[in-house]
């Protein structure tokens, strides 16, 4: 069981009590911290995070090779089996990562999407 995050990673409050999740919530949700976490952001373990401008906003760089950090970082989510489906799309007009797909994790099945500026 976890503390209940909001989209904006804030605590969420319910009548003044701290609301919690678990199960597949909690794993999507670890899911959602990993991918906005930056490589080295986290004093405690500097190896955790996307290596965002290291490996991701790279010029020229294809969909697929952009969206792969995301990809290993995901499967790092305790009780992750795999992804259903991982689909990203590179908009070079507007540096935009879309990445939607399902994830499989052993509580169950958890639909995400992110967009990331890059």
């Amino acid at each position: 069981m976890d503390l209940d995050l909001g989209t904006d990673l804030d605590l969420t409050w319910t009548d003044g009590d701290l609301v919690l999740v678990d199960g597949v919530e909690a794993r999507g949700q670890e899911l959602h911290i990993r991918w906005s976490r930056l490589l080295g952001e986290w004093y405690e373990n500097v190896d955790a995070g996307i290596p965002l401008f290291e490996e991701v906003a790279v010029k020229g760089l294809s969909a697929a090779r952009a969206a792969a950090p995301y990809q290993v970082e995901g499967a790092r989510v305790v009780g992750f089996v795999r992804y259903d489906s991982f689909d990203p799309v590179l908009d070079r007009a507007t540096r935009q990562l879309s990445l939607a797909g399902r994830v499989v994790f052993i509580e169950g099945t958890f639909d995400f999407s992110l967009i990331v500026e890059v």
